[in-house]
This record gives C-alpha cells, structure tokens and sequence, in this order.
C-alpha cells in the first residue's frame, strides 16, 4: 500500500508543477495581450485617451443625473394627475349632487302645479253645483 501512495504523489507532483506552469505562461499571454492592446489604443488616441475617458465618464454621470430628474419628475406628474383625478371626482360627485337636488326640485314644483290644478277642477266643479 505504501509503494501506491508513493507512486501517487510522485505521479502528481510533476502534473501539478506542469498545471502551474501552463497557468503562468497563460497569464504572462494575457498580460502580453493587454499591453499589446494598450500599445494600440496609445497609437491611435496618443495622450488624449485620459481625456476621452474623463469625458465620457462626465457625460454618463450627467446622464445618471439627468435620468434621475426624469424619475422624480414622472413621480411628480404622477402625483399631480392622481390629485387631478381625485379633485375631478369629488367636483362631478358634488356636480351630480347639485342637479338631483334640482330634479327634485323641479318635480316637487311640477307636482305642486298638477295638485293646484286638481284642486282649481274640484272647485270648478263645486261651483257649478
């Protein structure tokens, strides 16, 4: 048993050692492959590749702000029209309040006139007999 332990961690030792190696060598390419792409962006920017960045780092903080307002206000306006809604409701309520008690109204007077006018008929009528 102790010949496979042995066998074992000699066996490995070199696939881990050859792993970490191909891990460093991996990374030194990518390390190779960002300066490389750095280089380019140099070429093609020169110096004023700070300068592109703090701009557009400006301007998507300026946009940041600007959606900010745009949510507040839309809140705003929302507030606003449900008050509206709120006012325009209560003011056709009370509105048809105002015109039943007029029909009411109305109809109390036109039924006066109907009774005074039964009542004239039966006077009439009282007379001639």
């Amino acid at each position: 048993m102790l010949i496979g332990f042995f066998y074992i961690c000699v066996i490995d030792k070199p696939i881990n050692e050859n792993s970490m190696a191909k891990e460093k060598v991996e990374e030194t390419q990518e390390e190779r492959d960002i300066s490389k792409i750095q280089a380019v962006k140099e070429l093609i920017f020169g110096p004023d590749i700070q300068t592109f960045e703090d701009q557009f780092k400006a301007l998507n903080e300026r946009l940041d702000d600007l959606q900010n307002q745009l949510i507040d206000e839309s809140n705003e306006r929302e507030s606003s029209v449900h008050d509206l809604e709120k006012k325009t409701d209560n003011n056709l309520s009370k509105l048809e309040d105002q015109v039943q008690k007029e029909l009411d109204r109305l109809k109390d007077k036109k039924t006066d006139r109907a009774v005074l006018g039964k009542l004239l008929i039966q006077i009439g009528e009282k007379l001639q007999s």
